[in-house]
């Protein structure tokens, strides 16, 4: 409805679109209270996704509050380390994730639907907690979920300890996981990079090429990404520009993080770790801009319980 609404300007969506709204799921979102829990995950992140579209075509205040008080919760108070989120497809309690990590946990639709509200959100307000997620969840459950021998996907992908993954038979199963689990996989480019105005931001690192129509700037990322620690993003200007290159130095890349333009070091100053490093330059073709991203090993324990916990390299 709300689709409608911005596709003809007619009210009458608008309208209709408020008549079709969850009140019982959505208002507590508008006061920022989180009763998530009991609620049927995969059944409401999408009424997440409708506030935060109708938010960028009204700027209806409650509904942007609504989206992202939802998204600030469910990563930060009911995800799992991998960035999924959920145990047999329910929200437990925020912050009691310790006895729920065993068993059916972190459905692949959850996250699907997830990461459409992730992007939407900084499409909306360009912030570095939505790219973080996203690497999260697209690293750890998504590209996880998919068994490279034969495309086959997941309904979850399990956190806890001695699980194994429910690969679908892609010929006689059919549940909403396969449905998005093929999408999935086809939208691992979706959010690598943004553009506003006279900026690029770059969000993800992963082998891809963006092609910056108005501006006449292609780009080119190679990496070896997450196995190694070396990034390099090659330049294709039509005529020299002056823009801003936003690089995420993502919050894991700590001391020995570097930015290097031409092979130069010091071309921008550089930010603390989970922000962006801007560079403004007159950019022309042949320019490369070369990134280490150090990793290191970490555990993330339970909110709950500080002695069960995921290891983590990054």
């Amino acid at each position: 409805m709300a689709d409608l609404y911005a596709d003809t300007g007619e009210k009458r969506w608008l309208e209709l679109s408020y008549r079709f709204e969850h009140a019982a799921v959505m208002d507590p979102l508008k006061r920022q209270e989180d009763h998530l829990a009991g609620l049927h995950g995969n059944t409401n992140v999408p009424k997440a996704i409708a506030s935060a579209d109708r938010y960028a075509y009204t700027g209806n205040a409650a509904d942007g509050t609504a989206a992202r008080f939802f998204w600030e919760r469910v990563v930060n108070h009911h995800t799992f380390a991998t960035g999924g989120h959920g145990k047999d497809e329910y929200w437990r309690k925020p912050d009691e994730l310790s006895a729920i990590i065993d068993g059916r946990t972190a459905e692949s639709c959850n996250i699907y639907n997830m990461l459409k509200l992730t992007r939407r959100l900084f499409a909306l307000e360009p912030e570095a907690k939505y790219a973080e997620f996203h690497e999260r969840a697209l690293f750890n459950h998504v590209l996880g979920s998919i068994d490279p021998n034969d495309g086959a996907t997941c309904y979850m992908v399990p956190v806890g300890r001695g699980v194994r993954r429910e690969y679908a038979n892609m010929q006689r199963s059919f549940t909403c996981c396969v449905g998005s689990g093929m999408e999935s996989h086809a939208l691992h480019g979706d959010g690598i990079y943004y553009q506003s105005g006279d900026t690029l931001w770059i969000n993800l690192f992963a082998p891809s090429t963006a092609e910056w129509s108005a501006a006449g700037v292609r780009l080119e990322t190679e990496t070896t990404f997450p196995e190694g620690e070396f990034v390099l993003i090659t330049l294709d200007v039509k005529a020299p520009r002056v823009f801003t290159l936003a690089i995420r130095r993502p919050s894991w890349a700590g001391d020995g993080f570097e930015v290097k333009v031409n092979g130069r070091p010091g071309v921008a100053t550089l930010p603390k770790p989970g922000s962006y490093v801007e560079i403004e330059r007159t950019w022309k073709s042949g320019d490369v801009v070369g990134l280490v991203l150090p990793k290191a090993l970490h555990l993330q324990p339970a909110p709950d319980n500080p002695r069960r916990a995921a290891s983590r390299s990054s």
